[in-house]
């Protein structure tokens, strides 16, 4: 089993990392690379991956949103998840 854990550097995916390693393939990915904010890059990043089971761990920071909307970078958080 391919399990895909997003946030793998903070406190929970880095647990989740470590823990789910027994039931199969962990494959974890930071937001750098595997960018939330670019919604339509979702379906072909999945699509290479090919997870069975997706862990969302990741956290957006009051920090990092500011500095996205100071940045004039769109955000997940303000426009919602794409369907995939």
């Amino acid at each position: 089993m391919r399990l895909l854990v997003t946030g793998k550097n903070g406190r929970i995916g880095w647990e989740l990392r470590r823990s789910l390693q027994c039931l199969g393939e962990v494959l974890a990915v930071h937001l750098s690379e595997f960018e939330l904010v670019e919604p339509s890059t979702l379906p072909a990043k999945l699509d290479a991956l090919v997870p069975d089971v997706i862990v969302d761990a990741a956290a957006f920071s009051l920090r990092s949103i500011e500095a996205r909307r100071r940045s004039g970078g769109a955000s997940i958080l303000a426009h919602g998840p794409p369907e995939i």
